[in-house]
């Protein structure tokens, strides 16, 4: 981790004046090249709930955007602290640019001392990042865009508009109408034959 975090406890200010009983948090600069490399993940999300989590934190519940670094999909938890001045602050319904990096047990974390940011002040950042990624989770319980899409009628100009697809159409009943004629004539010959035969084998009876 590239910053220096300082916490400055107050308790006997907190004493004298009531002030919250949060550290505050001091951090040195930290310069995007920096916090790029760093970091496990970088994406901008919508934060969609904050909630309480154990051991003093708090889970930030992201529907993400986009993505720069990292295994993100269209939603990620990051985590941060609770109680101190140096926990990563984040309303609902408002966009970030975050910076996390994984902890031990695989989760991701944020702090005050990264360049986590709202989209709003970080235009430097996101100048340096370029586009990034639009995140996109494939569950078999969803439906399918692509194969709903494919079913629709070609656009026109394409297949719908072809002259062979048509000439095929038109071809249909007239060979199923040159099989027909084929068959009965084929029926008519044979029917004749079978009489002629009739005929010769009761002239060759006669005494």
């Amino acid at each position: 981790m590239k910053y220096l975090a300082i916490l400055a406890l107050v308790p006997i200010v907190h004493g004298l004046t009531g002030a919250s009983p949060a550290a505050a948090c001091s951090c040195a600069q930290v310069d995007i090249d920096a916090a790029i490399e760093d970091a496990t993940a970088i994406f901008e999300g919508r934060v969609d709930q904050v909630v309480e989590a154990q051991s003093g934190s708090v889970a930030l519940s992201f529907s993400v955007v986009r993505v720069w670094k990292g295994d993100i999909g269209q939603h990620a938890n990051v985590y941060s602290s609770a109680g101190s001045g140096c926990g990563f602050q984040a309303r609902t319904a408002e966009t970030y640019l975050m910076y996390a990096q994984a902890r031990s047990d695989g989760e991701l974390q944020a702090d005050a001392c990264s360049r986590s940011r709202p989209v709003t002040t970080a235009q430097e950042d996101l100048t340096r990042l370029g586009a990034g990624v639009v995140p996109f989770d494939l569950d078999p319980k969803d439906e399918q865009p692509v194969i709903a899409a494919t079913a629709q009628p070609p656009p026109a100009g394409g297949c719908a508009t072809c002259t062979v697809g048509t000439g095929t159409r038109k071809r249909g009943p007239l060979a199923l109408g040159a099989l027909s004629s084929v068959w009965l004539w084929a029926a008519r010959r044979r029917t004749r034959r079978l009489h002629r035969q009739g005929r010769k084998a009761a002239t060759e009876r006669q005494p």
